[in-house]
């Protein structure tokens, strides 16, 4: 921060710029230059490129300052430019590797060597990046600007958009995620690096009726000051947490709809020896779920450490756990399922006394089972059908019952909008076996699909396959998880990809610089790490809209069936 910034209000030095003052807009390049090339450099990982693309970003900014509506995001503003030239630059320099790669031979090509200070220096560089780069980018980018901008939590919470409290949260955070030695590594490099006035006269020089000034920065600087391209290191860590966060999601949404047919099977179970069966199995499934993440935790906590598995013993380790628990967790629903009906059979021979609900309900149904149809419809279809099939004593289907309307809820349900049942089909779908644009279950299908075996458009699930696949295993186009299978793209613990692949092992894939910053900018990485600006809002909605659906639903399905009420 320069001197002049101080005793100058920013909003002040900003409405001048913006007005076309160039002096002002220098002391504003100065003051945010940290922030704007830290952005980048987050991107890159590598300082001379950071400062190009900054330098861009504020030529930029001052060519389009009249499009800049709310001056107090100028901040922000600048650097969300910065962040876009730096997309460039990766973009630009893959295009030429690969130009380079397919035009030229470069066995026994020599270069000339660096001096060994020099040499050193790099190798520091290359070092911090590679620690960063295993950081989810949230942290990583928030670690960079508050050690390029004198460490002041409110620059980086103004340059980034979001409160104090989530910037110290995240440096927290972030100091957490990085071994103390290598802390210290990161600060010093990134404080030694932050841009100088130099850089300010280098911006200052470019722009309109200051072309000599520019030429002048530029002889003072490559006097100087020197540069390498820092290459991306790779940190077993960073994809093996990557990894572990897209395992957890991806059991946590398979287990969703699991999660609501155990709690209605309870609800509604004949006997009291059934309902202590089905909380053993609860029981036994939130073990199952806990023993799995922190396997999946100590896992990545060998993988981090001095003494880590080597990439094809940490990748059986880790595909053994993730297959390993899917079938584990199949197994006990099969054997919970037989136990139910040996049970439910065991009870109804020795007389046993039904629940009171159970008792209630199968009174009503025994005959004719249990129907409702609403009496209004639209476009020929009732808005509200309900069928459930006769039960047996035991509670055991003799026939499925099949609802049809625009909500439907049944042992088989075809709904237009909303579908409940053991197979169901619909807009929104939930059940054992659901199909639908949005669909939750035990095995789903659907453009959004939520399971433990899901299969979608964007599918997330224990085993999740789609174009866009986050789970325990994934497999698509995209995807992303504990093991990740993509054509497109993979990142993971483990991952092969024809396309992008980054991960603590990595089978097959371009795992260049550019195409690890690529995969890092997909949306659903920031997903599987957890951050999601771009995407909060929407799925939120989505979640609520959801949830008001299964409260409505359930509460008239429950209203409805309080009484009698058939065809």
């Amino acid at each position: 921060m320069t001197p002049t910034v101080k005793n100058v209000e920013v909003h002040e030095l900003v409405g001048l710029a913006l007005s076309g003052d160039q002096a002002a807009f220098g002391q504003l390049v100065g003051h945010y230059s940290g922030m704007v090339t830290g952005v980048a450099y987050s991107v890159l990982g590598d300082f001379a490129r950071s400062e190009d693309a900054g330098q861009e970003a504020f030529l930029e900014a001052w060519k389009k300052r009249d499009t800049l509506r709310d001056p107090a995001k100028f901040a922000s503003w600048v650097c969300s430019i910065a962040r876009h030239r730096a997309l460039d630059i990766v973009r630009k320099s893959k295009r030429l590797e690969e130009h380079f790669d397919a035009t030229h031979d470069t066995e026994g090509t020599d270069t000339d060597p660096l001096p060994v200070d020099a040499l050193a220096q790099e190798e520091e560089r290359q070092l911090v990046w590679a620690t960063l780069d295993g950081l989810p980018e949230k942290y990583r980018e928030t670690m960079v600007l508050y050690y390029r901008g004198e460490q002041s939590v409110a620059m980086v919470a103004e340059s980034i958009g979001e409160s104090e409290a989530t910037v110290r949260q995240r440096l927290t955070r972030g100091r957490q995620m990085l071994r103390n030695e290598v802390q210290r590594l990161v600060e010093s490099t990134l404080k030694g690096t932050a841009p100088t006035a130099a850089f300010t006269a280098c911006v200052m020089g470019a722009m309109p009726g200051n072309a000599s000034a520019a030429i002048a920065a530029t002889a003072a600087i490559s006097s100087t000051k020197s540069s390498g391209a820092a290459t991306v290191g790779k940190l077993a860590g960073g994809a093996a947490a990557a990894g572990l966060s897209g395992a957890v999601l991806g059991t946590l949404g398979g287990l969703l709809g699991g999660g609501i047919g155990t709690y209605l099977t309870h609800r509604n179970a004949p006997y009291a020896s059934q309902k202590r069966s089905i909380v053993r199995f609860t029981i036994v499934t939130l073990l199952l779920i806990g023993g799995f993440i922190a396997a999946l935790s100590y896992l990545v906590a060998i993988q981090t450490s001095d003494s880590p598995f080597a990439g094809t013993t940490y990748a059986l380790f880790l595909l053994s756990l993730i297959v390993g628990f899917q079938l584990l967790l199949m197994g006990v629903v099969i054997l919970m399922m037989r136990q139910y009906r040996r049970l439910g059979e065991a009870a109804k021979l020795a007389g046993d006394e039904l629940e009171p609900r159970a008792a209630a309900f199968q009174q009503s149904q025994s005959c004719c089972g249990r129907s409702w149809t609403s009496g209004r419809r639209l476009l020929g279809r009732p808005l509200l059908d309900i069928q459930f099939s006769p039960r047996d004593a035991g509670g055991i289907a003799l026939r499925p019952g099949v609802a049809r309307g625009w909500i439907a809820i049944g042992d088989v349900a075809y709904g237009w909008f909303f579908a409940m049942g053991d197979k169901s089909i619909a807009a929104i779908a939930m059940g054992s076996r659901p199909i639908g644009i949005v669909s939750v279950g035990a095995m789903s299908i659907g453009v959004i699909s939520m399971g433990g075996l899901s299969i979608g458009l964007i599918s997330l699930g224990g085993l999740a396959v789609g174009w866009w696949s986050l789970g325990g295993l994934a497999l698509g186009g995209h995807a992303v998880g504990g093991a990740a299978f993509g054509i497109k793209m993979a990142a993971g613990g483990v991952a092969a990809s024809m396309g992008s692949a980054k991960g603590a092992t990595v089978f097959s894939g371009d795992t260049s610089e550019a195409a690890v910053a690529t995969i890092n900018q997909h949306w659903l990485t920031k997903i599987a790490e957890g951050y999601t600006p771009d995407f909060a809002f929407q799925i939120n909605v989505l979640v609520i809209i959801i949830l008001v659906v299964i409260a409505v639903v359930t509460r008239i399905t429950l209203s409805k069936l309080q009484t009698p009420s058939h065809r």
